[in-house]
């Protein structure tokens, strides 16, 4: 299985993401699309990101203790 990712993070900690806009621009909301992907990458501070038409829309996998959310929007 393909995933097909918008902005994907591995092994990056401290990393800052913010004021993005992801989206599908096809017709079809594909269910593997993940918009934020992060992986392994503790500390980060995911804020004001447009999520849209994706299947996933924010990943969190494995070791990413105390990363932050804050403010981020599906539309």
């Amino acid at each position: 299985m393909i995933f097909i990712k918008g902005i994907w993070l591995q092994n990056c900690a401290g990393a800052k993401v913010a004021n993005n806009s992801v989206f599908n621009s096809t017709e079809n909301e594909d269910l593997n699309f993940r918009g934020l992907d992060i992986e392994t990458s503790a500390d980060c501070f995911l804020n004001c990101n447009t999520i849209n038409k994706i299947g996933v829309g924010i990943n969190i996998f494995d070791n990413c203790g105390t990363t932050k959310l804050r403010s981020n929007t599906p539309e």
